[in-house]
């Protein structure tokens, strides 16, 4: 007998399933995302979500400006701009495969590096419209579509009783991520393109970072882990 189609290789022959008990009874489940190990993985999703947004809501504020100061036309524009969204969409199917062929944060690691490596190559480049929607695209798709894999990453990081509350507390530090990079698209794009595009970079690698070292946290709580797990949880 095996499992519903979500996990086929999931075997339920010869398994007992029971009722999950509250890992912390009568505590709030804002204070369970502090709470044992779930502390450390609290903050390095944070730290995720809020330089994530950062990126991708400076690049897309503040692209069609540097293009204009380019001298290109408005459809090239637009089309410049469009590739960094369809990018994210097909990052996000894409990724979404790889994730669940191997270890997750391996995955989101690696696609977090290649995308700090695209955006800064996006200053070098500037001035090429193709080259440019290139590089925006396989931007969009490293960075933009890694936030999907991360969602689903932090569903099954945390326990059934604080779920809702971890994804929504990091998807909220995310928006003032969102809110600083808006904000600093000014004074950054005051600069020139390449170094710009180098410093927004930064962020990008420190996403890297720390879905690596969340991937060794969980890899030393459980050496078994392979895959993105159900509420993979431990005291």
């Amino acid at each position: 007998m095996t499992g519903p189609k979500l996990f086929p290789r999931f075997e339920l022959a010869g398994r007992t399933v029971v009722a999950r008990r509250t890992t912390h009874p009568g505590v709030s489940p804002v204070r369970q995302l502090f709470t044992g190990r779930l502390k450390n993985y609290t903050f390095l999703l944070w730290t995720t979500y809020f330089l994530n947004l950062f990126v991708v809501y400076i690049i897309s504020n503040w692209l069609p400006t540097v293009i204009a100061q380019r001298g290109m036309s408005l459809s090239t524009a637009s089309i410049v701009v469009g590739a960094f969204q369809i990018g994210g969409t097909v990052g996000a199917l894409a990724l979404g495969y790889f994730m669940d062929q191997g270890k997750p944060e391996r995955v989101l690691t690696r696609a977090y590096l290649a995308g700090a490596v695209f955006i800064a190559v996006l200053g070098i480049v500037s001035s090429s419209p193709i080259g440019l929607a290139v590089c925006i695209f396989l931007a969009g798709a490293c960075v933009s579509g890694s936030m999907t894999g991360v969602n689903a990453l932090a569903s099954g990081i945390y326990p059934t009783e604080s779920r809702a509350t971890g994804v929504g507390w990091s998807m909220g530090v995310g928006r003032l991520g969102a809110v600083t990079g808006s904000a600093a698209g000014a004074w950054l794009f005051s600069l020139t393109p390449q170094t710009a595009f180098v410093l927004i970079a930064l962020p990008a690698l420190g996403i890297s970072a720390a879905m690596a070292v969340l991937g060794r946290i969980r890899s030393a709580a459980d050496p078994s882990f392979s895959k993105v797990q159900i509420n993979h949880y431990n005291h």
